[in-house]
């Protein structure tokens, strides 16, 4: 990887070999594509297959004639045009692998600084709300000042087309701050290791999107190890686990959700925005639309739990100190995912974020001192190893069948 930046050398260090292949896999059809969505209309996909088929059909006329010439089969411009794809290739990889290594920098970082807040002031919806809000602040900022260009004027429909991307992420924050609130990291992240199979299921049910029963069959050591971690775990709590297992529902929503609006944007003209900036967009209506409920439930509450957090040896100014960092980190780390998710597909992304949760399971486990149990410990174990399996099923058997999703994509079979 020669003249990567050292990041994404570090990052390719991070990210497990599985994961690596697959999202290689996935930025590679994106560039072969034309552009970083998978999720291509099936009639572009029909019309780019003649085309290819030709440009098969001519390198390989192309190297018969070099053959009988005595040659390789490959002339200079052939060679040249490998050589440009190889590079190509491995700059591709690297900036997906550079995504996902500072993401889960980013998310290791957010949790453990959340916690904290989270053990100071006990008032996860507020946080939650607070947290969106400070990230709202964070990217308005940015495009009143010109730091980076602002996204262009929505369409007639494109609030309408926005509204349940921001519901699913502003809902799956709050479930996430509860779950976290109320037991331990380590617990809220091993029950959200099931997000690739709640991310199958939207794919399934709603963008009909049917991938072959190994594929399925594959999720069920996940669905397994989760329970087993569970079962006999030392900090179970039932608020935290039903909220984590509400928020791997929301955030596999926004995942398919979102990809769907960054293949047809919601703006004038159909003009396309980055994604970075698609999802500054995401949280702001995210903090309007749920500012009023955390209002409503947690504004008398600040005041108690502020003097509480005082009396046990809280300085207000690093606890503030802390809330804003935590309400950043959370914005970037975010927003570095929705980079990552506009290079690959959904399901390669809950699986990124399960694996990311290793790292993060161990760092809380390292920082907090949280005991765990050895059936716990083997669950995780399997619930991981799991999604690996799945991972790997999922790039070899692909999609069975690309049924009709909303907007008017047609369906296709492979």
């Amino acid at each position: 990887m020669r003249g990567a930046p050292p990041l994404l050398l570090v990052a390719s260090l991070l990210v497990p070999p599985g994961l690596s292949h697959t999202v290689a896999l996935d930025a590679r059809r994106g560039r072969q594509a034309g552009q970083h969505e998978l999720l291509l209309p099936s009639t572009a996909r029909s019309q780019a297959a003649p085309r290819s088929r030709r440009i098969n059909s001519s390198s390989d006329s192309s190297g018969a004639a070099g053959l009988l010439r005595g040659g390789d089969g490959a002339g200079p411009a052939t060679r040249s045009s490998l050589t440009a794809e190889a590079g190509s290739g491995l700059k591709d990889r690297a900036r997906v692998l550079g995504y996902f290594g500072l993401w889960y920098a980013l998310n290791v970082w957010y949790n453990i600084v959340n916690k904290k807040v989270l053990n100071a002031l006990p008032l996860p919806s507020s946080i939650a709300v607070l947290q969106l809000g400070i990230g709202s602040l964070w990217v308005g900022t940015q495009w009143l000042v010109r730091a980076r260009t602002p996204p262009g004027k929505l369409a007639a429909t494109g609030a309408a087309r926005l509204a349940p991307v921001a519901f699913f992420h502003g809902g799956g924050q709050l479930a996430t701050v509860l779950s976290l609130g109320a037991g331990a990291v380590s617990f809220t992240h091993v029950v959200k290791a099931m997000e690739p199979f709640f991310s199958a299921l939207v794919a399934a049910v709603w963008f009909r999107q049917i991938f072959r029963w190994q594929v399925y069959a594959s999720l069920l050591p996940v669905v397994a190890g989760v329970s087993l971690a569970c079962a006999k775990e030392i900090n179970f709590s039932w608020v935290s686990f039903l909220a984590a297992m509400a928020s791997n529902l929301l955030f596999a929503c926004r995942a398919n959700f979102s990809k769907a609006l960054m293949t047809r944007p919601p703006f004038e003209g159909g003009a396309s925005t980055s994604s970075a900036n698609l999802y500054g967009l995401v949280t702001i209506v995210s903090f309007v639309v749920f500012a009023p409920f955390a209002a409503l439930t947690g504004w008398s509450k600040w005041g108690p739990a502020w003097e509480s957090a005082m009396e046990n040896g809280h300085q207000g100014r690093a606890l503030v100190l802390s809330v804003l960092l935590s309400g950043i980190s959370h914005y970037l780390n975010n927003e570095v995912m929705y980079l990552a998710l506009g290079s690959v597909h959904p399901t390669t992304l809950a699986v990124g974020n399960t694996m990311k949760r290793v790292f993060i399971v161990v760092a809380s486990l390292i920082v907090f001192k949280t005991p765990i149990s050895r059936l716990g410990m083997v669950g995780s174990a399997i619930a991981v190893g799991g999604v690996l399996v799945y991972s790997l099923a999922r790039q070899h058997y692909g999609v069975l069948d690309q049924g009709k999703r909303p907007e008017g994509r047609s369906s296709s079979k492979r």
